[in-house]
Protein backbone atom coordinates (compact mmCIF):
# COMPACT_ATOMS: atom_id res chain seq x y z
CA UNK A 1 0.00 0.00 0.00
CA UNK A 2 1.38 3.07 -0.96
CA UNK A 3 2.24 5.77 1.94
CA UNK A 4 0.13 8.61 2.89
CA UNK A 5 1.64 12.04 1.96
CA UNK A 6 0.12 14.43 4.20
CA UNK A 7 -3.45 15.85 4.79
CA UNK A 8 -4.47 17.14 1.33
CA UNK A 9 -3.12 18.05 -1.92
CA UNK A 10 -2.68 21.69 -1.19
CA UNK A 11 -1.65 20.73 2.63
CA UNK A 12 0.84 20.80 4.71
CA UNK A 13 1.78 18.56 8.20
CA UNK A 14 2.05 20.33 10.96
CA UNK A 15 5.52 19.95 12.68
CA UNK A 16 4.53 17.95 15.49
CA UNK A 17 1.91 15.27 13.60
CA UNK A 18 5.16 14.56 11.97
CA UNK A 19 6.94 10.80 11.56
CA UNK A 20 10.24 10.30 13.45
CA UNK A 21 12.38 10.62 10.36
CA UNK A 22 10.39 14.18 9.30
CA UNK A 23 10.72 15.45 12.55
CA UNK A 24 13.77 18.12 13.11
CA UNK A 25 16.24 16.82 14.65
CA UNK A 26 17.78 17.70 18.07
CA UNK A 27 19.42 20.61 19.14
CA UNK A 28 23.09 20.38 18.43
CA UNK A 29 25.92 22.76 19.13
CA UNK A 30 26.14 25.46 17.10
CA UNK A 31 23.14 24.76 15.64
CA UNK A 32 21.52 27.82 17.32
CA UNK A 33 24.18 30.18 15.77
CA UNK A 34 22.82 28.94 12.47
CA UNK A 35 19.21 30.04 12.91
CA UNK A 36 20.02 33.39 11.74
CA UNK A 37 21.39 32.14 8.30
CA UNK A 38 18.30 29.84 8.09
CA UNK A 39 16.01 32.89 8.83
CA UNK A 40 17.84 34.23 5.55
CA UNK A 41 17.01 31.37 3.45
CA UNK A 42 13.37 30.71 5.03
CA UNK A 43 11.66 30.47 1.73
CA UNK A 44 7.60 31.73 1.44
CA UNK A 45 5.73 29.58 -1.28
CA UNK A 46 5.28 31.41 -4.78
CA UNK A 47 2.58 28.99 -6.64
CA UNK A 48 2.50 31.64 -9.48
CA UNK A 49 6.36 30.44 -10.62
CA UNK A 50 5.00 27.59 -11.32
CA UNK A 51 3.70 28.74 -14.90
CA UNK A 52 6.77 30.92 -16.34
CA UNK A 53 9.08 28.45 -14.61
CA UNK A 54 7.58 25.51 -16.33
CA UNK A 55 7.62 27.41 -19.50
CA UNK A 56 11.17 28.21 -19.19
CA UNK A 57 11.67 24.50 -18.61
CA UNK A 58 9.90 23.72 -21.33
CA UNK A 59 11.96 26.25 -23.74
CA UNK A 60 15.59 25.08 -22.57
CA UNK A 61 14.11 21.72 -23.76
CA UNK A 62 14.23 22.12 -27.94
CA UNK A 63 17.30 24.05 -27.99
CA UNK A 64 20.06 21.68 -27.35
CA UNK A 65 18.10 18.92 -28.91
CA UNK A 66 17.30 21.15 -32.30
CA UNK A 67 20.99 21.97 -32.49
CA UNK A 68 21.64 18.21 -32.68
CA UNK A 69 18.76 17.24 -34.78
CA UNK A 70 20.70 19.71 -37.38
CA UNK A 71 24.17 17.81 -36.77
CA UNK A 72 22.34 14.69 -37.39
CA UNK A 73 20.85 15.62 -40.67
CA UNK A 74 17.48 15.76 -39.59
CA UNK A 75 14.94 18.91 -39.60
CA UNK A 76 15.51 20.79 -36.22
CA UNK A 77 11.58 21.53 -36.70
CA UNK A 78 10.98 17.81 -35.87
CA UNK A 79 12.05 18.87 -32.43
CA UNK A 80 9.76 21.71 -31.97
CA UNK A 81 6.93 19.71 -33.52
CA UNK A 82 7.52 16.86 -30.67
CA UNK A 83 8.01 19.22 -27.67
CA UNK A 84 4.36 20.22 -27.43
CA UNK A 85 2.76 17.13 -28.15
CA UNK A 86 5.54 14.78 -25.85
CA UNK A 87 4.62 17.86 -22.82
CA UNK A 88 1.20 17.32 -22.65
CA UNK A 89 2.20 13.34 -22.57
CA UNK A 90 4.28 13.88 -19.75
CA UNK A 91 2.07 16.28 -17.79
CA UNK A 92 -0.84 13.60 -17.99
CA UNK A 93 2.06 11.32 -17.22
CA UNK A 94 3.07 13.38 -14.31
CA UNK A 95 -0.13 13.88 -12.77
CA UNK A 96 -1.80 10.23 -12.72
CA UNK A 97 2.30 8.72 -11.47
CA UNK A 98 1.83 11.14 -8.48
CA UNK A 99 -2.13 10.81 -8.09
CA UNK A 100 -1.68 7.09 -8.06
CA UNK A 101 1.20 7.02 -5.30
CA UNK A 102 0.53 9.89 -3.30
CA UNK A 103 -3.01 9.92 -1.59
CA UNK A 104 -5.44 8.24 -4.09
CA UNK A 105 -7.90 7.96 -1.65
CA UNK A 106 -7.89 11.78 -1.38
CA UNK A 107 -8.45 12.18 -5.30
CA UNK A 108 -10.50 9.28 -5.66
CA UNK A 109 -13.18 11.14 -3.21
CA UNK A 110 -12.22 15.35 -5.04
CA UNK A 111 -11.99 13.61 -9.05
CA UNK A 112 -11.80 17.48 -9.42
CA UNK A 113 -8.53 18.13 -7.85
CA UNK A 114 -6.39 15.83 -9.90
CA UNK A 115 -6.85 18.57 -13.22
CA UNK A 116 -5.85 20.99 -9.85
CA UNK A 117 -1.85 20.94 -11.16
CA UNK A 118 -1.61 24.38 -9.97
CA UNK A 119 -1.60 23.58 -6.44
CA UNK A 120 1.26 21.04 -6.75
CA UNK A 121 1.54 17.54 -7.35
CA UNK A 122 3.89 16.18 -10.36
CA UNK A 123 6.10 13.57 -10.52
CA UNK A 124 9.39 13.15 -13.04
CA UNK A 125 8.92 9.65 -13.45
CA UNK A 126 5.49 10.02 -14.50
CA UNK A 127 6.70 12.48 -16.90
CA UNK A 128 8.92 10.15 -18.54
CA UNK A 129 7.02 7.65 -19.00
CA UNK A 130 4.05 9.59 -20.52
CA UNK A 131 6.90 11.27 -23.05
CA UNK A 132 8.41 8.19 -23.42
CA UNK A 133 4.75 6.47 -25.41
CA UNK A 134 4.12 9.76 -27.02
CA UNK A 135 7.92 9.38 -28.28
CA UNK A 136 7.22 5.94 -29.53
CA UNK A 137 3.85 6.86 -31.27
CA UNK A 138 5.75 9.77 -33.29
CA UNK A 139 8.85 7.90 -34.09
CA UNK A 140 6.80 5.87 -35.47
CA UNK A 141 4.17 8.05 -37.12
CA UNK A 142 7.42 10.07 -38.55
CA UNK A 143 9.29 6.60 -39.49
CA UNK A 144 12.38 7.87 -37.63
CA UNK A 145 14.94 5.63 -36.13
CA UNK A 146 14.14 5.50 -32.47
CA UNK A 147 17.80 5.10 -31.20
CA UNK A 148 18.84 8.33 -33.18
CA UNK A 149 15.57 10.32 -32.57
CA UNK A 150 16.25 9.37 -28.50
CA UNK A 151 19.50 10.65 -28.24
CA UNK A 152 18.49 14.12 -30.13
CA UNK A 153 16.13 14.58 -27.36
CA UNK A 154 18.15 13.25 -24.63
CA UNK A 155 20.34 16.42 -23.90
CA UNK A 156 17.10 18.60 -24.09
CA UNK A 157 15.07 16.51 -21.44
CA UNK A 158 17.92 16.32 -18.64
CA UNK A 159 18.57 19.94 -19.16
CA UNK A 160 14.76 20.71 -18.61
CA UNK A 161 14.74 18.74 -15.75
CA UNK A 162 17.40 21.22 -14.71
CA UNK A 163 15.82 24.24 -15.01
CA UNK A 164 12.17 22.94 -13.64
CA UNK A 165 14.32 22.06 -10.09
CA UNK A 166 13.58 26.11 -9.83
CA UNK A 167 10.05 25.42 -9.73
CA UNK A 168 9.79 22.89 -7.55
CA UNK A 169 11.89 24.63 -5.39
CA UNK A 170 9.80 27.98 -5.54
CA UNK A 171 6.77 25.83 -5.21
CA UNK A 172 7.32 23.89 -2.22
CA UNK A 173 6.04 20.74 -4.08
CA UNK A 174 8.85 18.45 -2.39
CA UNK A 175 11.23 18.77 0.03
CA UNK A 176 14.13 17.44 1.70
CA UNK A 177 14.54 15.89 5.36
CA UNK A 178 15.45 17.76 8.33
CA UNK A 179 18.92 18.59 8.79
CA UNK A 180 21.01 20.94 10.83
CA UNK A 181 23.15 21.64 7.71
CA UNK A 182 23.96 25.63 7.65
CA UNK A 183 22.44 25.80 3.89
CA UNK A 184 19.49 24.14 5.32
CA UNK A 185 15.99 25.80 3.95
CA UNK A 186 12.74 25.93 6.41
CA UNK A 187 9.59 26.76 4.38
CA UNK A 188 7.28 29.19 5.40
CA UNK A 189 4.23 29.62 3.71
CA UNK A 190 1.63 27.50 4.82
CA UNK A 191 0.56 26.32 1.37
CA UNK A 192 3.87 24.27 0.78
CA UNK A 193 3.37 20.60 1.18
CA UNK A 194 6.53 20.57 3.32
CA UNK A 195 6.61 21.03 6.80
CA UNK A 196 6.85 24.33 7.94
CA UNK A 197 9.75 25.98 9.91
CA UNK A 198 11.87 22.80 9.86
CA UNK A 199 15.13 23.41 8.57
CA UNK A 200 15.92 20.85 5.58
CA UNK A 201 17.99 19.66 3.20
CA UNK A 202 17.50 21.80 -0.33
CA UNK A 203 16.54 18.87 -2.07
CA UNK A 204 15.67 20.80 -5.13
CA UNK A 205 18.60 22.62 -5.38
CA UNK A 206 20.84 18.97 -4.92
CA UNK A 207 18.96 18.15 -7.66
CA UNK A 208 19.85 20.89 -10.12
CA UNK A 209 23.46 20.52 -9.70
CA UNK A 210 23.56 16.63 -10.18
CA UNK A 211 21.32 16.76 -13.41
CA UNK A 212 23.10 19.86 -14.48
CA UNK A 213 26.45 17.73 -14.40
CA UNK A 214 24.11 14.66 -15.54
CA UNK A 215 22.81 17.13 -18.60
CA UNK A 216 26.96 17.97 -19.53
CA UNK A 217 27.86 14.08 -19.47
CA UNK A 218 24.77 13.37 -22.14
CA UNK A 219 25.98 16.28 -23.93
CA UNK A 220 29.66 15.13 -24.08
CA UNK A 221 28.63 11.65 -24.84
CA UNK A 222 26.36 12.73 -27.77
CA UNK A 223 29.00 14.74 -29.22
CA UNK A 224 31.44 11.92 -29.44
CA UNK A 225 29.72 8.86 -29.96
CA UNK A 226 29.77 7.37 -33.31
CA UNK A 227 26.51 5.01 -32.14
CA UNK A 228 23.24 5.70 -32.18
CA UNK A 229 21.97 4.81 -28.01
CA UNK A 230 24.79 6.38 -26.58
CA UNK A 231 23.90 10.02 -25.45
CA UNK A 232 19.91 7.58 -24.59
CA UNK A 233 21.63 5.10 -22.37
CA UNK A 234 23.99 7.55 -21.01
CA UNK A 235 21.18 9.90 -19.66
CA UNK A 236 19.20 6.76 -18.78
CA UNK A 237 22.39 5.56 -16.73
CA UNK A 238 23.21 9.35 -15.23
CA UNK A 239 19.56 10.10 -14.18
CA UNK A 240 19.09 6.84 -12.98
CA UNK A 241 21.90 6.55 -10.59
CA UNK A 242 21.60 10.64 -9.37
CA UNK A 243 17.80 9.96 -8.53
CA UNK A 244 18.54 7.19 -6.68
CA UNK A 245 21.07 8.87 -4.72
CA UNK A 246 19.74 11.41 -3.84
CA UNK A 247 15.70 9.69 -2.78
CA UNK A 248 17.80 8.88 0.37
CA UNK A 249 17.53 12.63 1.09
CA UNK A 250 14.12 13.24 0.07
CA UNK A 251 11.57 14.05 3.03
CA UNK A 252 8.67 12.61 0.83
CA UNK A 253 9.41 9.65 -1.29
CA UNK A 254 6.32 7.61 -2.14
CA UNK A 255 6.97 4.01 -0.53
CA UNK A 256 5.14 0.74 -1.62
CA UNK A 257 5.40 -2.42 0.43
CA UNK A 258 8.46 -1.07 1.93
CA UNK A 259 10.03 -0.02 -1.16
CA UNK A 260 10.59 3.79 -2.39
CA UNK A 261 9.22 3.54 -6.08
CA UNK A 262 11.60 6.30 -7.14
CA UNK A 263 14.84 4.26 -6.20
CA UNK A 264 13.34 1.11 -7.50
CA UNK A 265 12.29 2.18 -11.14
CA UNK A 266 15.79 4.31 -10.78
CA UNK A 267 17.42 0.62 -10.49
CA UNK A 268 15.21 -0.74 -13.20
CA UNK A 269 16.34 2.30 -15.49
CA UNK A 270 19.90 1.81 -14.79
CA UNK A 271 19.55 -1.81 -15.66
CA UNK A 272 17.82 -1.62 -18.76
CA UNK A 273 20.23 0.71 -20.10
CA UNK A 274 23.14 -1.41 -19.25
CA UNK A 275 21.40 -4.06 -20.78
CA UNK A 276 21.07 -2.22 -23.68
CA UNK A 277 24.50 -1.00 -23.83
CA UNK A 278 25.59 -4.71 -23.65
CA UNK A 279 22.96 -6.07 -26.56
CA UNK A 280 24.23 -2.96 -28.38
CA UNK A 281 27.87 -3.12 -27.92
CA UNK A 282 30.03 -3.04 -31.17
CA UNK A 283 30.47 -6.32 -33.12
CA UNK A 284 34.44 -5.82 -32.30
CA UNK A 285 33.85 -6.37 -28.66
CA UNK A 286 31.77 -9.53 -29.10
CA UNK A 287 33.82 -12.26 -27.91
CA UNK A 288 34.44 -14.63 -30.70
CA UNK A 289 33.08 -18.28 -30.31
CA UNK A 290 35.67 -21.03 -31.85
CA UNK A 291 33.84 -24.55 -32.61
Amino acid sequence: MVRELGEGARGHRATHCLPPHLRAPAPEAGLAERRALHGLLALPVHRDVRGPADHLSARALPWPSAREARRKGLDPALVYDFASFGGLAGLVGARLYYVLLSQPGYYLARPLEILAIWHGGLAVHGALLGGLLAGVWFIRRRGLSFWRFADIAAPGLILGQTVGQIACLLNGDTYGKPTTLPWAIPFTDPRAMAPLGVPLHPIEIYELLAYLAAFLLVWRVSQRATQDGAATLAYAVGYGITRFGLEFLRGDPPVMAGIVVPQAISVLLVAAALGAWWARRPARLMPVVRG
